[in-house]
């Protein structure tokens, strides 16, 4: 598969004649993954520089302890899954993934990172995209410390509908499938406040979940809260 055809933003910047160059020379192993449990790779040689989400999505939940958190990767993301907390961690955090949807896989390894070495563009926007899930890890985590629980979900979903969401004339709707227990992990909250969260949001008329398992978002994107 050439990656450029289907990512063309991974080399931004290229005159046309360099973006064929570069778009000949993209070419990357593909894996497709069916929903369920995902064991990526442990290790990876030097000079991969990762793998692509082309489409799709998966969740990544850490455990520490007896508490749980997730991210969501959808298309555009890239993932690293072999660089863990290292050997010098005093606190040990166990991670698992799992694919939500259908979803494609691109292995920008070392072989690829060769052949597109004459387009310094292009890891620099594979760089600039781990740097961006770094932002959006740290914005999760901000709203994980948000004092209400629905201040938290009016939040995380109108980050979702950012990145996933539908202009309808209900509202924006948001077609994940995403249970109370994955919520509760993706806002930092137990289950039963989520449920009754979710309950008190829908009775206002802000977010409810459609009879195909989507979400209907209305009204207008808030200010964050003080946390007051």
């Amino acid at each position: 598969m050439r990656i450029l055809e289907l990512d063309p933003d991974l080399a931004p910047g290229l005159d046309p004649e360099a973006r064929d160059q570069a778009t000949e020379a993209s070419d990357a192993e593909v894996i497709r993954l069916e929903p369920g449990v995902w064991k990526p790779p442990t290790e990876a040689e030097p000079g991969h520089m990762g793998m692509l989400v082309m489409d799709g999505l998966l969740s990544r939940t850490l455990q520490l302890a007896n508490r749980q958190s997730a991210e969501l990767l959808a298309q555009g993301d890239v993932l690293r899954p072999w660089i863990l907390l290292g050997p010098t961690s005093s606190v040990g955090a166990d991670a698992t993934w799992s694919v939500l949807e259908p979803a494609t896989i691109a292995v920008l390894d070392a072989d690829f990172a060769r052949r597109v070495s004459n387009w310094p563009e292009i890891a620099g926007a594979v760089m600039d995209r781990l740097v961006l899930r770094s932002r959006l890890l740290a914005f999760s985590l901000a709203i994980s410390h948000v004092r209400r629980v629905d201040d938290r979900l009016v939040l995380l979903f109108w980050h979702l509908a950012d990145r996933r969401g539908r202009m309808t004339a209900d509202g924006i709707v948001i077609p994940l499938k995403l249970s109370h227990s994955a919520i509760a992990k993706l806002v930092g909250a137990q289950r039963p406040t989520v449920s009754t969260a979710l309950g008190q949001l829908r009775d206002r008329g802000v977010l409810e979940r459609n009879s195909n398992d989507s979400w209907l978002l209305r009204g207008e994107p808030p200010r964050a809260p003080d946390g007051k």
